[in-house]
């Protein structure tokens, strides 16, 4: 099938091909004790599985259908980390010869076979899984916590709860029985092809069945008491598996899924490609999302009421997820190297879900996100090609490089090749290589066909090399010649690594604006272009497509030029930046922002025009920021109440305590509550004890009064910490919150001492523990340092061992009361 395709790609491309090292030799397969040899293809997998909760293990048998690769086999391995096999049998012939050790299982075969033989093993065992599959069990009486358990198998833990090949060359259907204890209900990839109850043992069997391949980090189950909101894009069941106390919030988190599944379908030139979609929630999930065929789980932290929606919501991670049934799902890199192919995909799907759902300005403004946040991560020492072989283990692999760096080439692609090229390209590549696993040459391959064009040199620099260029631009105007000069210094390191970029550069004047793309191939470059006026803006790459770095130096008229009329985002973010460095006429900068506050058309724009305006104290932008508190969006107006925190005025206190009690969001409640903090004179118990029984999403409102209440020398604090420092559904800040006000006030109330060894001995967060660790070294009693003494033969971590040692030190050294 390639073939076709090569046949039509240029040399070059061929030749890159031919030098490309064996990405199939897996870096984290060259430890011998997860190298597995391929030399059969896994067809199908069955899995029955039986769940002890109270043991947190599975007793299961995996049937194994797989077909030889090689003439001549009699013998294979199976990835399986400390599992307790039973037997395995060949299907019809009995029991055959087997050795399992710690990591894998070893089969012996009584004679050879042929790629037109297809054998089916059937491998019985028992395991407590490390990883792979997790129990949320409820530990304490009266805990408002879901019991459920679930998989996460991404990249290589699947061998932790099923025998199989696991690395992601190898496509297969599968299939799964899950048995629970009756009242659960179970989620699985594909279709619900039964569901038995066993009434004598108060258990139930759901049987799900997945007919189109996929590889074993995909397969998994999520068991646990969910509410179903059904809903659907054409004949597709679209399910959401929340919880029955907040079904009534499904919409504000999956609303959106029907339209995404739409949008994508039409963008990638494919239709969905599985039976249904599914989203399921997990408390404690070791991923915000998983894409499981058919089934993705996720974070149950992303539910929200409809106040917490003004200010977040989840479109990104749904459509990251969603767009993997797609890339990742139906394609799927051959192995980790590539897993950009799957990652950097389903992050650009993020912005083209945001161009269609909320406009140009969003998307641009996504993408100054994503690129901000890959320079934030991204080292100096060290830059990661893309695709990358030198790893110790596949984890490593899911970082900002793959993610954000490769949704960044994405959009550079498109924005070279342009839109109807780039998602011919998707479309051919979906369609090329739908159920298989490919490389980045299959992509590449692709591209250079749809556009006819040869691209190695873009590959080369964006995917096989780490990095990005470092641009210092300077710019004057020959008023002889009537034309701007630039000189383009290239200045990152190593200094042989030199970029071609294709560079647009436009020239604002007052009655037109010109665009030259500069072909950008050298470390310095002068360049001349023609301008009949000194513009008013010479603006470097205006569509911000190129990931890089630049240090472009212009003056405060220039930048506030920019700030009122740059028509990109972010142009303008980037100009508010650079005018807070300005020395000067900070007056003009000062009303410049003001303008921008009071006027831009896009509120990320407003909101960091009020940030910078709380490092201006003057008169003038504290009225503006004033004014901005009404801003129709709750981002701007908390972030004006957070600017305003820096004038230190008791004469707003009147102002916050209005918005803390009125505004419609939780967050900027909260900022006005933290705001308070800062004119604690004028704070006082009766204001804030309302806002304690307020209940917001993810217990921000409570957590922000809990710190101003920490402000306050007042007994009446006390009942309220414990009540919340005792609740273990109370969030991380809230908690700690209460713990502060019990270490600054609770020394002389009789119930502390009482209250904290209860949670040292209660107290499951680690974080927490400690500091209830901390504060009780301040209360040398027998009866706390009995309990401390406990606490060291408990199953804990050598930090909180230490921590513990060291309180009981501080103890000993002073003489203890009874």
């Amino acid at each position: 099938m390639l073939w076709k395709i090569f046949s039509e790609v240029t040399f070059r491309t061929i030749v890159l091909i031919i030098l490309t090292p064996l990405w199939s030799l897996d870096a984290c397969l060259a430890s011998a004790d997860s190298y597995i040899k391929r030399n059969y293809d896994t067809v199908h997998i069955g899995l029955t599985l039986l769940l002890n909760e109270d043991e947190r293990s599975l007793t299961g048998e995996a049937s194994l259908v797989i077909v030889p690769l090689d003439s001549g086999f009699n013998q294979c391995e199976f990835h399986a980390v400390e599992m307790d096999v039973e037997k395995v049998s060949l299907i019809p012939n009995g029991n055959i010869a087997y050795h399992a050790d710690s990591s894998k299982i070893y089969i012996e075969f009584n004679e050879q076979y042929t790629p037109e033989d297809t054998l089916t093993l059937v491998v019985r065992y028992y395991t407590k899984p490390e990883k792979g599959v997790y129990f949320n069990i409820p530990t304490m009486q009266g805990e408002n916590r879901p019991f459920q358990i679930y998989t996460h198998s991404e990249p290589t833990d699947a061998r932790y709860w099923f025998p199989c090949y696991d690395a992601p060359d190898d496509k297969l259907t599968s299939e799964m029985k899950v048995t629970v204890n009756d009242g659960l209900s179970v989620v699985s990839n594909g279709s619900l092809v039964d569901v038995q109850r066993h009434v004598r043992d108060s258990l139930i069997t759901y049987h799900w069945l997945q007919d189109k391949p996929h590889v074993n980090y995909l397969i998994s189950f999520a068991a646990g008491d969910f509410h179903v909101v059904s809903d659907s894009y054409g004949d597709v069941p679209v399910n959401y598996h929340v919880y029955p106390d907040n079904y009534m919030n499904a919409e504000y988190c999956f609303g959106k899924t029907p339209e995404m599944m739409s949008l994508f379908s039409t963008l990638f030139g494919y239709p969905y490609p599985w039976c249904k979609y599914d989203q399921v929630l997990i408390r404690n999930y070791p991923a915000r999302g998983m894409e499981h065929t058919s089934a993705t789980t996720l974070t149950d932290a992303i539910m929200h009421d409809g106040r917490m929606h003004l200010d977040k919501n989840c479109d990104n991670l749904v459509a990251h997820e969603l767009a993997h049934q797609w890339f990742g799902n139906l394609v799927t890199c051959e192995n980790w190297p590539h897993i950009w192919l799957n990652e950097g995909f389903a992050t650009y799907a993020e912005i083209l879900f945001t161009q269609a759902d909320q406009g140009d300005d969003a998307a641009d403004y996504a993408l100054y996100l994503q690129k901000n946040a890959y320079f934030r991560f991204e080292g100096d020492e060290f830059k990661q090609p893309i695709v990358y072989t030198y790893y110790t283990h596949p984890r490593e692999m899911f970082s900002h490089v793959t993610y954000q760096k490769a949704s960044l080439v994405l959009h550079m692609l498109r924005d070279m090749i342009g839109d109807a090229t780039f998602f011919e390209s998707l479309k051919r590549y979906l369609s090329q290589f739908a159920f298989q696993s490919v490389s980045t040459i299959d992509f590449i391959a692709i591209v250079e066909w749809v556009c006819s064009r040869e691209l190695n040199w873009f590959f080369d620099q964006w995917l096989y090399k780490g990095g990005y260029p470092v641009l210092a631009v300077a710019h004057e105007y020959d008023e002889t010649e009537r034309s701007v000069v630039l000189d383009i210094v290239q200045k990152q390191e190593p200094l042989d690594q030199v970029y071609k970029l294709p560079l647009m550069v436009e020239l604002v004047t007052a009655d037109a604006h010109t665009r030259h793309l500069l072909n950008i191939d050298s470390r310095k470059q002068t360049i001349r272009l023609p301008a009949p006026a000194n513009p008013l803006a010479v603006r470097i790459d205006p569509d911000h497509a190129l990931l890089k770095t630049l240090e472009y130096k212009r003056d405060i008229e220039q930048l506030l030029f920019e700030l009122r009329n740059d028509d990109h985002v972010a142009g303008r973010m980037e100009a508010i930046d650079s005018l807070q460095y300005q020395t000067g006429d900070t007056a003009s900068v000062v009303r410049g922002l003001i303008h921008a506050l009071h006027y831009d058309n896009f509120w990320a724009v407003r909101r960091k025009a009020a940030h910078a305006l709380g490092h201006y104290k003057s008169e003038s932008s504290k009225i503006a920021l004033v004014k901005g508190c009404a801003d129709g969006k709750s981002r701007v107006r908390r972030a004006s109440v957070y600017a305003l925190e820096n004038f230190d005025d008791p004469g707003l206190f009147r102002l916050f305590r209005e918005i803390a009690q009125s505004d419609s969001s939780y967050y900027v409640q909260s900022a006005a509550l933290y705001a308070m903090t800062n004119l604690p004179d004028s704070l006082s118990f009766e204001m804030l004890e309302p806002f304690f029984s307020i209940k917001s999403g993810n217990g921000i409102v409570e957590s922000a009064a809990l710190s101003a209440l920490g402000q306050l020398n007042d007994s009446r604090c006390l009942p309220i910490a414990y009540h919340f420092a005792r609740n273990p559904d109370a969030t991380f800040f809230q908690r700690y919150s209460a713990l502060k006000i019990i270490e600054d006030n609770g020394h002389g109330d009789s119930e502390t001492g009482d209250v904290l060894v209860r949670l040292l001995r209660t107290m499951e967060n680690e974080k927490l523990l400690h500091k209830v660790i901390q504060i009780l070294s301040n209360y040398r009693t027998e009866q706390v340092a009995r309990a401390l003494e406990k606490k060291l033969h408990d199953d804990i971590s050598d930090a909180t061992r230490r921590r513990l040692r060291y309180s009981l030190s501080q103890i000993e050294s002073a003489p203890l009361k009874k």
